[in-house]
């Protein structure tokens, strides 16, 4: 145990400022998802910017990096769908909401399929765990997407992901990030309980 926390505060330290900057602003916007604020997204595009810069200057990893940027690029688009500008035109928040049992199934399918092809491009890389890394890539992608329309599923997603990362980031020696996604998956979790409350007002006030 005390090799673990003397790990944990060597990882801890080992960290940037940008980094924690973008680890402690990605918590903010979390937990404002879970809580349904459109304040999140704000949090979430300061959050991704901060990581794309770490990742392409500190980290070298410039397929994350990108990815960060596209997740910038969702930000504000999120930010435009749930009306966080109170004022404009677009002041009508748009409602939280559930997948049809054949929009779930395609989201799942069309993940999976982009995964093995990711998965199979990254295969002959140096990526430890191509297609898993591929699958939590593309899956992170399409929770993003739906957390963006508001659908209540994306939290089970985010659930299923954060889980699968624990052992990953274990396996990998990155025991800080592990605790990191077994925080994200409790946050998720309420989000979810959240949401499905959400619903069941929307329900009895329609």
């Amino acid at each position: 145990m005390s090799d673990l926390l003397r790990t944990l505060g060597a990882q801890a330290v080992s960290l940037g400022w940008v980094q924690w900057a973008s680890f402690l602003t990605g918590l903010a916007y979390i937990i404002q998802a879970a809580r349904n604020n459109p304040s999140c997204w704000p949090w979430g595009i300061l959050s991704s910017g901060l990581w794309a810069w770490a990742s392409w200057f500190q980290l070298h990893l410039l397929s994350d990096a990108l990815l960060q940027v596209f997740y910038v690029v969702l930000g504000f688009v999120g930010w435009y769908h749930w009306a966080a500008a109170k004022g404009t035109q677009n002041s009508k928040v748009l409602a939280v909401s559930s997948l049809k049992s054949k929009e779930l199934v395609y989201w799942i399918l069309a993940s999976a399929g982009l995964s093995l092809i990711l998965g199979l491009v990254m295969r002959p890389t140096t990526a430890a765990f191509p297609f898993t890394d591929a699958a939590l890539t593309v899956y992170s992608v399409s929770a993003t997407l739906m957390l963006v329309k508001r659908k209540m599923e994306n939290w089970i997603f985010w659930i299923v992901i954060d889980l699968v990362s624990i052992p990953v980031f274990i396996m990998r020696g990155g025991y800080l990030f592990a605790l990191l996604f077994f925080i994200y998956t409790l946050i998720a979790w309420r989000g979810w309980k959240n949401w499905q409350s959400a619903i069941a007002r929307a329900g009895k006030t329609a």
